[in-house]
């Protein structure tokens, strides 16, 4: 099968689901991976707010205190790893799109 005969069959199958036919693969990806990535770094800002209220409703117990840290720490871990795999993320997406 030719790279041509497979576009083809791609762009009618993407024309029967009702997909634009002018984005390609690599924007679908990014667009995908993207919202991945939005999605997990939700969940660590929920993860921070969560800490930060156990912490709060603690009343000074070491044990629940150093729990909320730790859910923080991890959480703030999290956050700065997403946040580079964003970026390295975008920075090779535009470069594959950028031909």
């Amino acid at each position: 099968m030719a790279l041509g005969d497979a576009q083809g069959m791609f762009e009618q199958l993407g024309a029967s689901a009702g997909i634009a036919s002018d984005q390609n693969v690599q924007t679908y990806a990014s667009n995908i991976i993207r919202a991945g990535l939005a999605l997990t770094g939700l969940v660590l800002l929920c993860l921070i707010i969560y800490g930060g209220a156990l912490w709060m409703t603690s009343g000074g117990v070491d044990k629940k205190v150093t729990q909320a840290k730790t859910i923080i720490g991890r959480a703030v871990i999290g956050f700065a790893i997403v946040l580079t795999s964003y970026a390295i993320t975008s920075f090779v997406i535009e470069s594959l799109t950028s031909r």
